[in-house]
C-alpha cells in the first residue's frame, strides 16, 4: 500500500512540475511574395448578319430607294481602340473620302458610296456589342446607267473591316 502512495505521490509532483515548467510556445512564421501573372489577348468581332443595303433606282431618276439592312455590330474588349473600313480593292472602287467609300457597280455602270459611321476611325470597345449603321447611296442623281434590259442587278460584295 506504501508502494502505491508512494507512487501516487511521484505521479503527482511530475506531473506538478510538468505544469509548473510549461510555458506557452509561440509559433514562428515565414512569408514570401509572389506574382500572379493574367495575361489578356484582346479581341474584335464583327457581325454583318444584316448588313445588305439595297439601292432601287430608275434611270435618270431625281429620287432613288434605299433599303435592306444598313445594321451591323462591333464587339471588342472593353478599353481596346479599333477602327472600321471598308475594301479599296477591286474593278469597282473608285475612291475613299472617309469615311465615305465610292464604288461603280460593273452590271448597271451606277456610282454608290458606302458610308461608315462618323468617328468610325478611332472607336472604343465596350466590352458589348457596339451596334453601328452603314449608309449605301448612289453617288449623285440622276445617272444613266449602263442597263441593255429592261432590269439589271449588279450584286457587288465588300469587306468591312475591323482594325484594333
Amino acid at each position: 500500500m506504501k508502494s502505491l502512495k508512494m507512487k501516487k505521490l511521484a505521479i503527482y509532483t511530475i506531473a506538478a512540475a510538468a505544469m509548473l515548467g510549461a510555458t506557452t510556445a509561440e509559433a514562428a512564421t515565414a512569408a514570401g511574395t509572389f506574382d500572379v501573372t493574367i495575361n489578356l489577348a484582346t479581341t474584335c468581332t464583327v457581325d454583318t448578319t444584316t448588313l445588305a443595303p439595297t439601292i432601287d433606282y430608275v434611270a435618270d431618276a431625281a429620287t432613288a430607294t434605299y433599303g435592306g439592312g444598313t445594321g451591323f455590330s462591333v464587339t471588342c474588349t472593353n478599353g481596346v481602340g479599333y477602327g472600321l473600313s471598308l475594301d479599296t480593292g477591286g474593278a469597282n472602287y473608285v475612291s475613299t473620302t472617309f469615311p465615305d467609300y465610292n464604288y461603280t457597280d460593273s452590271t448597271t455602270g451606277l456610282n454608290y458610296t458606302l458610308g461608315l459611321p462618323a468617328g468610325s476611325g478611332a472607336l472604343t470597345g465596350s466590352g458589348g456589342v457596339q451596334n453601328h449603321t452603314l449608309s449605301a447611296t448612289l453617288t449623285t442623281l440622276p445617272q444613266t446607267g449602263t442597263c441593255t434590259t429592261a432590269t439589271c442587278q449588279g450584286i457587288n460584295t465588300h469587306t468591312l473591316t475591323v482594325t484594333y
